[in-house]
């Protein structure tokens, strides 16, 4: 986003001159400034949802993993009773 030119009263006339800390600025660049805070406003909003959308599959991905390493743990446990069973 670039800085707008920024303006300030001077004299009696009371014409607008450029200055870096003027206190006014140009409708067309307040314009532009404004669509483009719009437009990130919304791109801000896209990604907050991708990001809420990411976690909550995350969780989800956690939970389904934890259910298969204990599946897992499960499985191991009787194959190694089976094995020790057979042994004997």
């Amino acid at each position: 986003m670039s800085e707008p030119k920024r303006y300030a009263i001077r004299g009696f006339s009371a014409a607008l001159v450029e200055e870096e800390n003027g206190v006014f600025i140009r409708y067309e660049d307040y314009a532009r400034l404004k669509a483009e805070v719009k437009s990130l406003t919304e791109e801000r909003e896209q990604m907050e949802s991708h990001y809420d959308d990411d976690t909550q599959t995350i969780a989800e991905l956690r939970k389904e993993l934890a259910d298969a390493q204990e599946s897992n743990h499960i499985l191991n446990e009787t194959i190694a009773r089976l094995m020790k069973g057979a042994r004997r």
